[in-house]
């Protein structure tokens, strides 16, 4: 759950095209290391960093969270969260919003809708879907065939939650570029187009699901034009998205323009 909300919160940076934010992955490799404050800024190459912690106890979680300036320790700004676990969403905005404050970002209407929109209103739903991207992420293919079974669970529960669509779409494409899994290819990217179709109908402006289109036009039907015209979008509605730089960047690299 507290990786989980690791994500959510740096997904919600990564919206604000004023301030750089660091990758998840980058970021949880560092989780169990005894490194000071200084010395994980100069790792990761960034002035501030955001740490925190999160417990839950039934319907309640505490959330607490520090901006830290990286080279002189003094805070920037902390929040003791202590609410009903329904908050959980305005939490994130709003820690987002704060550090945008802290570090002097400025936020355009459309940034402070996306970051106050709910992904879903069920709370079971978003549990399902943060333990099915902790599956995925591991990359291996019975982590990628739980995955799909959390997010399916949350659909069940939230037949409009589209992130569990791009979460479904992403853990097929994984399987196929990875050359895991029993399905056959065609049968693997057809029901990536399905779920990731069926994310964009439910929401056209989520940049995680133009990013898996982009990936699934990309590996799935070498549709250079459709697929850089979608990472794009991505890129314009999540100026920060590590998964979406990644994902351009093996495309780039695939036709040859190297040094984009």
């Amino acid at each position: 759950f507290a990786d989980g909300i690791t994500e959510d919160v740096i997904a919600q940076l990564s919206r604000i095209r004023a301030l750089k934010v660091i990758s998840s992955a980058s970021v949880m490799t560092l989780k169990d290391h005894r490194l000071s404050v200084r010395e994980i800024g100069a790792r990761l190459g960034v002035a501030t960093v955001l740490e925190g912690s999160v417990r839950r106890a039934g319907d309640r979680v505490r959330i607490v969270a520090q901006l830290i300036d990286a080279e002189t320790n003094e805070h920037r700004w902390a929040e003791t969260y202590d609410r009903q676990l329904t908050d959980i969403f305005a939490i994130q905005a709003d820690v987002a919003l704060r550090i945008a404050k802290a570090l002097e970002a400025t936020l355009s209407d459309n940034e402070r809708a996306r970051l106050a929109k709910e992904p879903t209103r069920d709370l079971e739903a978003y549990q399902l879907y943060l333990q099915g991207r902790h599956c995925v992420f591991r990359f291996t293919l019975e982590g990628l065939r739980t995955g799909i079974e959390y997010f399916e669970q949350a659909i069940a529960r939230d037949p409009g939650y589209a992130l569990a669509y791009t979460g479904i779409a992403h853990a097929y494409l994984e399987m196929v570029v990875q050359g895991t899994g029993t399905l056959s290819p065609d049968e693997a990217f057809r029901r990536a187009r399905d779920a990731v179709g069926k994310a964009i109908a439910l929401d056209g402006g989520l940049g995680e699901a133009h990013g898996m289109l982009a990936y699934e036009l990309f590996t799935g039907e070498y549709d250079w034009t459709g697929a850089e015209r979608e990472f794009k979008t991505s890129l314009e509605l999540n100026p920060g998205s590590a998964d979406s730089y990644d994902l351009y960047g093996q495309m780039l690299s695939a036709v040859g323009r190297f040094d984009e």
